[in-house]
């Protein structure tokens, strides 16, 4: 960023030097020819009224003339009388030069010649004489490429100091546009810093307050996390714990061995199935699908997979599995769309009613789970992907959920690029639908 701003202010500045030295030199041009103009246009005044008042006879019209301005005298056919730089009887007729022509008809004229040899311009000024007679006078002046070419080493050398100048202002500027964005890292946590103009540009504040929303939003998620692990970890171990120490004192008679070791095998399961998510949904905020091998996965073929799978726990409370529809593949992480699939026909299956009905539908871009449970109130609809949300906290540690499948099943599913809707009904069932991009 900062050195496409440098140089963006380098070209700015670079560019606007060269204009300004090309209006200059136009501008220059333009006072020069104007002035040639005025400074020939006294000349010639100040030699017809020296001729009109007979100071000067014709032939004396020849000293007026100098190294820079040239004197003719023409009669109004045309004819050369006095020429002050070649001899008058070699001239050609001059009735057909434009300055003569407005001379004679308007009483006075101007014109201007280029010299290809030379490289000049030549500037006439003529004017009609009492005598009929047209005293012209001339002088010659240099055109833009030959003074561009005497002024080359000069404007080679002022180019040279924009250059550097520019380069200089650029690196300058940019450092001192970027200084007050440089610190808005260190000083996000203040929250009046939207409010101050002196540390962040006005244009900025909506971002800066986005960030800080956001931050804030991160924060307080966290936290949330952190105390609903805590909690979450602090259920199992704490029955643990408790029918351990009943076992160390001797609290707990022989006969309930059998049934003490199996609350503890069970909540040590849900600890490590707890903990187990937790990891995997860690991973998944680190990476996502970037980090992962992706192929081409066939959706209804993992869902086959999937029941195979899980049609033990589903068959222990009579649900009946069902997988339909047709072929559909899509670029992903197999692994990963595995877990997706999983999550949602495991959720289905833990939320459903004996001999109940899971099934799962697979078509071009899309995966649906619907069941035959107990449905999820409109109210909790929206918040069912949040990690650790339970709509029934006690029916979901009773069927052993951790609050955690359906947060990998929207990390996934948004890692794929894909749109989770909800359509459930209290008592009816549930429909969860995962539609893919294409």
């Amino acid at each position: 960023m900062e050195s496409k701003i440098t140089l963006s202010l380098f070209y700015m500045g670079l560019l606007s030097a060269v204009i300004a030295v090309a209006l200059s030199v136009a501008t220059f041009y333009g006072t020069v020819q104007e002035q040639v103009r005025r400074d020939l246009q006294a000349s010639g005044d100040l030699v017809a009224v020296a001729y009109g008042r007979g100071s000067v006879s014709s032939d004396g019209l020849v000293e007026f003339g100098t190294e820079d301005l040239r004197i003719t005298l023409i009669a109004a056919d045309g004819t050369v009388l006095v020429d002050s730089d070649a001899p008058a009887g070699e001239m050609e007729d001059h009735s057909q030069r434009p300055e003569i022509e407005d001379a004679l008809a308007l009483g006075f004229g101007w014109a201007t010649r280029q010299s290809q040899t030379l490289g000049t311009n030549e500037y006439y000024y003529a004017q009609r004489l009492e005598d009929g007679n047209i005293l012209r006078v001339s002088v010659e002046a240099a055109t833009v490429p030959m003074l561009l070419s005497r002024a080359a080493p000069a404007l080679v050398g002022i180019l040279m100091l924009l250059f550097v100048l520019a380069v200089v202002f650029a690196v300058l500027l940019t450092k001192r546009l970027l200084q007050p964005i440089r610190a808005l890292p260190a000083q996000l946590d203040d929250p009046n810093l939207a409010n101050d103009t002196s540390r962040v540009y006005p244009e900025l504040v909506p971002f800066v307050q986005e960030i800080q929303n956001q931050r804030s939003l991160r924060e307080e998620m966290r936290q949330e996390f952190t105390a609903n692990v805590s909690h979450e970890l602090k259920t199992p171990l704490t029955t643990i714990s408790g029918y351990a120490e009943m076992i160390e004192t001797g609290l707990a008679k022989p006969e309930d061995d059998k049934k003490i070791a199996g609350v503890i095998h069970r909540e040590a399961g849900r600890l490590l199935q707890l903990i187990g998510e937790i990891i995997r949904l860690s991973e998944l905020d680190a990476s996502g699908l970037q980090e992962a091998r992706q192929d081409r996965v066939e959706l209804l073929g993992l869902a086959k997979e999937c029941r195979e799978t899980l049609e033990s726990a589903a068959a222990q409370r009579g649900i009946r599995l069902e997988v339909e529809g047709s072929p559909w593949a899509l670029w992903g992480n197999r692994t990963q769309l595995w877990e997706l699939v999983y999550n949602l026909m495991d959720n289905a299956i833990r939320y459903n009613r004996d001999n109940g009905t899971v099934t799962v539908e697979v078509g071009k871009g899309f995966l649906a789970v619907r069941d035959t449970g107990i449905g999820i109130p409109k109210e909790h609809q929206g918040r069912i992907f949040e990690r650790f949300y339970r709509v029934d906290k006690s029916h979901s540690r009773a069927t052993g959920g951790t609050g955690l499948g359906l947060s990998i099943v929207k990390h996934v599913a948004e890692a794929h690029r894909g749109r989770i809707t909800v359509e459930s009904t209290v008592n009816v069932g549930t429909e969860i639908r995962v539609t893919f991009a294409e």
